[in-house]
């Protein structure tokens, strides 16, 4: 990708020794002189530096000069192209973007939008900034939206990590080639409007008396719940199980948005289902993980897999290929019917609540509407962790074992589950970023 090539020539030709900035007043992204050659255009020099001519009106404005008026001999500031790196939530005491704050070289702290914080400096040479954009629709994309407003430049990539439920083992990672939006409402009827859940000694019936429930609601009940309602009142449900509701309206088989339209900067519209990652960052994506060293998983997620009575040696993996899809809609997966249905649409095998929104928000920014520079590095939070010490398994340990996988989720395991996957996360996190910022380098010929 030609977008890359100057940057590392200069970092190697020693233009930028230290890239680290001094004070919250320094600009940033870092920049680099150049001196205007004959038949200069900002046109072309933008399309030397970042591969892409279009981007001229960045030397513009950050040079005050009007684009008939470059001279032979002139010199021009040049805005480094820079990688922002996020996760849902964290900062420099832990979370999923724990592990990449822990590398930057000499961060400075800016805090201008919605109370979060952006740590910028270097990883290996590169200029990154690191964020949390917070979960849902709404949060993702405000602030992945605000950041672009930012600085005079934008990113030229972002790489977006953290956790993830869904078909893969505890611990492991997975890097999507596809991503798809799904709307929270129609995708998990289980919360919306109301999720139900069972008491001590509950059954069908007690849950109609209870609710008002009709005969025909209480036979719509056990069909929406395979596995955790009978319809014999005389079986009593788990305790904490949480049940799909008789008159949940959006309970039907559109309850996955089938598009959302991504408005660009330059006045593209098109309704899209799925993002993909750009062939081209995929592959330094897969390159990186075949290098990285996955770290050692902690023994809280050894016991856990190994009680389960599944492998400990699939752990320590990173998943990726043409197939792997990720869904997102604004929490994990409820229920498995709703992960089989999403498979059927989508092929999804794994979900996140910001995931697909960061892509959005990317795309529109950068007029890249199917294919936005973006790469996703999840860790498989299986059990998810969101809500930890309640009955609430993945459709994987379900579907795998219906009647044992509650006691899993209730066993003492769950409590203390939340620390070790984040932590673990983060540091695993923190290995892809060094080894792809790595083979992003070692892939850029540098042409002046």
């Amino acid at each position: 990708m030609l977008i890359w090539t100057v940057f590392l020539g200069v970092i190697l030709a020693g233009v930028i020794p230290q890239l680290a900035l001094a004070s919250e007043e320094a600009a940033w992204p870092p920049r680099v002189e150049y001196v205007v050659q004959a038949g200069d255009t900002y046109w072309g020099i933008a399309e030397k530096f970042y591969g892409d001519g279009s981007l001229w009106p960045v030397l513009e404005r950050v040079n005050d000069q009007d684009r008939n008026a470059l001279s032979v001999g002139m010199t021009l500031e040049v805005p480094m192209p820079w990688i922002l790196i996020t996760g849902a939530f964290g900062g420099d005491w832990g979370g999923e973007i724990g592990g990449a704050l822990a590398l930057l070289e000499e961060p400075v702290t800016y805090t201008p939008y919605f109370g979060r914080e952006l740590w910028c400096g270097a990883i290996s040479g590169v200029p990154v900034c690191v964020t949390a954009v917070g979960v849902e629709q709404g949060n993702a994309m405000s602030a992945i939206q605000e950041i672009y407003t930012m600085f005079e430049a934008d990113p030229i990539l972002v790489l977006h990590g953290g956790i993830n439920g869904g078909f893969y083992e505890v611990g492991s990672s997975v890097i999507p080639k596809v991503v798809c939006p799904a709307d929270k409402f129609y995708s998990y009827p289980v919360f919306g409007p109301q999720p139900y859940w069972a008491e001590e000694g509950d059954t069908a019936c007690t849950m109609a008396e209870r609710y008002g429930w009709s005969e025909v609601e209480v036979a719509t009940l056990v069909e929406r719940n395979p596995g955790k309602v009978s319809a014999d009142c005389s079986v009593t449900i788990r305790a904490g199980t949480q049940l799909v509701g008789p008159r949940d309206e959006a309970w039907n088989d559109h309850f996955i948005s089938m598009g959302v339209t991504v408005y660009t900067r330059d006045g593209q519209s098109e309704s899209i289902n799925c993002f993909e990652t750009p062939d081209d960052l995929y592959e330094l994506a897969i390159a990186a993980a075949e290098e990285m060293r996955y770290p050692f998983p902690p023994q809280e997620i050894i016991d856990y897999v190994t009680e389960a009575g599944r492998d400990p040696a699939q752990i320590p993996l990173v998943h990726y290929g043409e197939d792997e899809v990720l869904c997102a809609g604004g929490t994990f997966f409820a229920s498995p019917l709703e992960s089989w249905r999403q498979i059927e649409l989508f092929g999804c095998k794994g979900d996140d609540m910001e995931t697909p929104f960061v892509y959005w928000a990317v795309a529109s920014e950068t007029n890249e509407i199917h294919t936005p520079p973006v790469v996703t590095f999840r860790t498989s939070s299986d059990p998810p962790i969101h809500n930890p010490g309640t009955p609430h398994v993945t459709a994987t340990e379900y579907l795998a074992d219906p009647e044992g996988t509650y006691e899993i989720a209730t066993s003492s395991l769950g409590p203390v589950f939340a620390l070790p996957v984040v932590d673990y996360q983060s540091e695993a996190y923190a290995k892809f970023i060094e080894a792809f910022i790595n083979e992003w380098k070692a892939s850029i010929l540098w042409e002046w």
